[in-house]
């Protein structure tokens, strides 16, 4: 490989004149949208800080990957810097701090007291407060133990589970003392230009969370509250916030108002001025402007509560469970049908299509179907689904004993591996090892530890497919709910004119 011939192509160098000419190496974390990266300007600005007061270093150029992940080397700012190295244009190089450089111990090991001192280059880690010159460390920084190296690496490798941590521990302090702390705004407000942590109204969506709350406590059932809304064009909250510049990955919707949102925003606290945060629901009072009274907010809740409601007012949830919740498509229209109390005192449900509620008349057929015809259809499928797989399932389980038994090699040839390293790394670093078998060790460590997990996830991707096939067999035999084949298993349900049921389900 490149990287290889990089590593071993060795020429000593001393400085120019006295100067070392410098690489500023800057690293960006691949990192989530919503998790802060440590900016490129931010390391370029502490590295000429610090070079600012070093007059025997001038940086000749900075190499820059963005983003980049810490355990992979073959970064190409990276092995351009290498490049530069072996070819004598630098003799220094400088980085924010050791975990810029990476993040896997050995390899950082490597570079840190093998491949910079053996060309004679210097190597200053500024947050680590680390400076070498010709492979020990200068006395104008901290004196440091050889072993601070690999430990600092070590810890290096723990660095985003502990910024995990900060991150957690810094967001449960914020809640605490009732900051606004979710990446987005709730409909009706948005963060302060001023302070992020706060929530001001948002006057055009804010007016809408008032006529709703208004609506409700004159007692107004939610389908008709949808139904105005709807008949009004008025914007459904996610497509506001994408017309206000909304970015990230969001369920689009079908651009219609539905009872579920309404009811979301009936039901949320944050509109009396509020904040409930938090995985323990911490409650902090009056820390932003209410939209509207307690005393309304409570008025809505208790509708929400009351047991006298009928089909037409707040509530309309069947008590029993509904286990095909939003997977019972409509044929006509697309939309999601709602499940319903059959007539009578006794236990039976149906779907039926509410759009021509929601949207107004003519908008669709009117799809309807008992909920025991949906369920047979998906037996139906299930029974044709173990027909058809019984031979596969056969073969896939004599497939899982081989891999289960080879799993258990590798996992005992990578222990015996490891048990072994440690001393190979050590002689390694005293200069007994040569490069070449040392690399040859740790390639053999990398192959056996990627030929682990793939076998791994070949048996993940078969255990899968047998729990699926097991599951089924159980449901077609009355062991097991078919609520849970529903929740795992199920894509959905469609229902077509004439009550034609088509059930699909989930592949993996």
């Amino acid at each position: 490989m490149a990287r290889k011939s990089r590593k071993n192509s060795i020429g000593v160098r001393s400085p120019r004149n006295n100067i070392y000419w410098a690489a500023g190496y800057i690293r960006l974390s691949v990192t989530k949208d919503d998790q802060p990266s440590e900016s490129i300007e931010n390391q370029k600005r502490i590295i000429e800080q610090y070079i600012a007061s070093q007059p025997d270093i001038i940086i000749d150029k900075y190499y820059v990957d963005a983003p980049a992940n810490g355990t992979n080397f073959e970064r190409k700012a990276f092995q351009e810097m290498l490049d530069d190295i072996n070819s004598g244009k630098i003799s220094c190089v400088v980085v924010k701090d050791l975990s810029r450089l990476g993040r896997e111990y050995i390899e950082v090991g490597f570079y840190l007291e093998q491949y910079f001192p053996t060309r004679g280059v210097r190597f200053v880690s500024i947050g680590d407060r680390f400076d070498t010159i010709d492979g020990i460390t200068n006395i104008s920084f901290e004196k440091m133990s050889s072993m601070k190296i690999p430990i600092t690496n070590i810890f290096n490798e723990k660095m985003v589970e502990d910024i995990r941590k900060k991150t957690q521990a810094s967001i449960d302090v914020n809640i605490k003392e009732g900051r606004f702390v979710a990446p987005r705004a709730p409909y009706g407000y948005k963060k302060s230009p001023d302070d992020c942590y706060t929530l001001v109204p948002d006057q055009e969506a804010a007016a809408v969370v008032k006529d709703v709350f208004g609506m409700a406590a004159e007692k107004i059932g939610l389908n008709e509250i949808v139904r105005r809304l709807n008949a009004t064009s008025i914007p459904t909250p996610i497509d506001y916030a994408r017309e206000n510049g909304l970015q990230g990955n969001y369920e689009q919707g079908n651009g219609f108002w539905n009872t579920r949102t309404v009811k979301y925003i009936l039901t949320n606290r944050t509109y009396t001025g509020d904040l409930v945060q938090g995985k323990d629901s911490i409650i902090v009072q009056n820390t932003h402007e209410p939209l509207v009274s307690r005393d309304m907010f409570d008025i809505v809740q208790k509708l929400f509560d009351s047991s006298s409601v009928n089909a037409n007012n707040m509530t309309n949830i069947p008590r029993s469970d509904n286990i095909l919740r939003g997977k019972v498509i409509c044929g006509s229209c697309g939309s999601k049908m709602q499940r319903r109390k059959g007539s009578g005192n006794a236990d039976w449900h149906f779907f039926s299509c509410i759009s021509n509620n929601r949207l107004g008349a003519g908008h669709c057929t009117g799809m309807y179907v008992r909920e025991l015809d949906i369920v047979n259809m998906i037996r139906f499928e299930v029974a044709r689904y173990v027909q058809e797989n019984e031979i596969i399932s056969a073969s896939s389980q004599s497939q899982l004993t081989e891999l289960t038994t080879k799993a258990s090699d590798l996992e005992r040839a990578i222990r015996n591996h490891n048990d072994n390293f440690h001393s190979y790394y050590v002689k390694f670093i005293e200069g007994i090892t040569k490069v070449d078998d040392f690399v040859l060790v740790k390639e053999e460590g990398d192959r056996l530890r990627t030929e682990f997990s793939n076998v791994i996830s070949q048996i993940e991707i078969l255990s899968k497919e047998q729990e699926k096939f097991n599951l089924f067999c159980d449901v077609l035999q009355g062991s097991a709910p078919i609520e849970q084949l529903a929740n795992v298993y199920l894509k959905e349900v469609i229902i077509h004119e004439g009550k034609r049921i088509v059930a699909s389900l989930k592949s993996f």
